[in-house]
Order: structure tokens, then sequence, then C-alpha cells
């Protein structure tokens, strides 16, 4: 019971799905007293490890700190596992590569999941959001927008990296993209928008990838059931531009400036979602004509406004593998 009850602290300090390693070899089975001691060592290196986690304001060295957790639990884990004195018992893991395979699987409610995307090459955990209710679910969410609460406004390594707060308005990070649109399959692309009456409209595209060290959008096949329109047509085929790595089609200046954040900008946008966020009666109000700027996504006017003059309220920008890659 005491064995039982350290292993679900230490679940609770950490709120982490454990995992653990299939086909590990067996163990010689540890005495009481044995299992005790290293039990409490475990625990003990397992919650200094996640205080640390706590401490790093750098989203990807925390996404590498999380790994580090995630395999002190799977050692605290196996520790308490015992079966009647014959050896430790290793439970069974799936290593899901994508958000479509955990909803396969049963995992269907919308939320924050490590999934690994390289396994077997690697079994490092990728935490990402995954929306399980649009379209049949299975979406790796990689770009929000819903308040304001994140600058997009960023150097290339940040978004490279990635940054923000998945639950909230985020980056995943162009390295993390390129790794999950090159594995292998086809991959699909799913933008949301909200409006500031709280409609919505969607634009789907059957093949999506960013490619290379510059970070290439492709991004065909448009659905044309969808509703917001191909506001990326003009943007297929760009490298990524951002304040300090100017890769646009403009002559005079750089569009990530202009516009006030990085994307696949051309000569510069119809779309541009990691825009400025505007708000009805804030300094520039939610219409702009003439600055171009916002968060935007101009062959969308449900509105009524022209699309160049409007920012949105809220965007969501995810794929899907389609297939599901498989390990």
């Amino acid at each position: 019971m005491n064995r039982f009850l350290l292993l679900l602290f230490a679940c609770c300090v950490l709120g982490i799905r454990a995992q653990v390693i299939e086909d590990d070899p067996p163990k010689e089975p540890l005495s009481p007293e044995e299992l005790q001691s290293q039990t409490t060592k475990e625990i003990l290196s397992l919650i200094e490890v996640a205080i640390k986690v706590a401490q790093y304001t750098d989203i990807g060295e925390k996404r590498k700190a999380m790994g580090w957790v995630q395999e002190r639990l799977d050692v605290v884990k196996g520790l308490l596992n015992v079966d009647g004195g014959s050896g430790t018992k290793e439970p069974e893991v799936t290593y899901y590569q994508d958000c479509a395979a955990l909803y396969d699987e049963g995992f269907t409610d919308s939320g924050l999941y490590n999934i690994y995307p390289n396994y077997p090459a690697s079994s490092d955990p990728l935490a990402v959001w995954c929306d399980q209710e649009s379209d049949g679910g299975g979406w790796i969410v990689f770009q929000r927008r819903v308040d304001g609460s994140e600058d997009f406004e960023k150097l290339w390594d940040e978004y490279r990296q990635g940054f923000g707060d998945p639950s909230a308005e985020f980056w995943l990070g162009n390295d993390n993209l390129v790794l999950l649109t090159t594995g292998g399959g086809d991959v699909e692309l799913r933008v949301d928008i909200t409006d500031w009456d709280d409609r919505t409209a969607y634009a789907q595209y059957a093949n999506f990838a960013v490619r290379g060290s510059q970070y290439t959008l492709t991004a065909d096949g448009y659905d044309e059931a969808s509703t917001a329109g191909d506001a990326l047509d003009y943007h297929n085929g760009m490298d990524f531009t951002t304040t300090d790595r100017d890769n646009d089609r403009a002559s005079g200046g750089n569009c990530a400036v202009w516009m006030r954040g990085g994307f696949w900008h051309n000569y510069c946008l119809t779309a541009d979602p990691n825009g400025p966020y505007l708000v009805p009666g804030g300094e520039y109000g939610a219409f702009s004509p003439g600055t171009d700027q916002g968060v935007t996504w101009t062959t969308y006017t449900a509105h009524g406004y022209p699309g160049r003059e409007y920012s949105l309220k809220g965007t969501e920008m995810k794929l899907r593998m389609s297939p599901a890659i498989s390990p």
C-alpha cells in the first residue's frame, strides 16, 4: 500500500501519463528493504527533476527536460510493479506517433498529449495539443491565436524552436513541423478561424509539408467545400520569413517587419495568422484599413469588411497524418 501511495503521489505532482518500454530484460528481484530504499531514492530524483522543469523558460529545453521526467517516472513505476518475488513485471507501452493514432486507440478528448513522431529512431516525446473533435479528430495543433497573450513578433530561432503555451497561444516550432510533415505518408492541413461576431470558418488542404533549412511551405489540394477561402495559395512554395531572416519576395524591405510577425510571406500576404492581435477599441481596432496588419485571412469576408482590413478574433492551424504514421 505504501508503494502504491508513493506512485500515486509522484503521478499527481507531475500529471504525466506513464509509459514504459516493452521487452526490457527481466531484473533480479529486490528484497523489500532494497525495494523501499531504491523506490524512495527514485521518487526524490523524480521530484527534483520536475522542479527543474518548472524553472525552464525556453520551450525547447522544457520539452527535452520532460523526457527526463518521463524516464524517471518509468523507473519508479517499474520498481512498484512487482509480481510476488518473481521479478519486475513490465507493463505494455505504445509509442503513439501522432494524434490520429491516439484517437484510433480511444483517446478522443482534445488536450495535451505526448507523442513520439520519430519512433523507433528516437523515443523522445513531443508534447502537442490534439484536436480530437474537428472533422473526425486526429489533428496536431501547431498554431493558435485566441486573446493576444503571446507576442508573435519573434526571431528566426524562436520560430524554429517554438514558443508560447500549447493550451493557449503558441507556435509549435518549425523544426517540429519538418519532423511531423516529412516522415512519410500524406499530411493534411486545416485552418480554423473565428471573427469578432463568433462566426467560424475553415480552410482545408490535402497536401501540407514544411521542408528544408528554410522551412519551405507546401499547401495545396484545397478542399472546395471549405468556407474560409484559399488564402494560402499565394504563400505556397515560399520560405519562412522572420524579422531577422528575410526570405520573402518584397524588394523594398522585410514583410515580417512590416506585418510584425513571422510567416511564409510572399510580397507580402493574403494570409497572416501570426500578425499582431488587434481588438475592437484598441490602438488600431479590429478593422485596420490601409495597414494590412492583424491576424488576417483575406479570402474570408463573411464579416462584411474587405479581407485586408479585418483582424480575426481567433485562428488555429493544425495538421493530420492521413493515414496515421505506423511504428
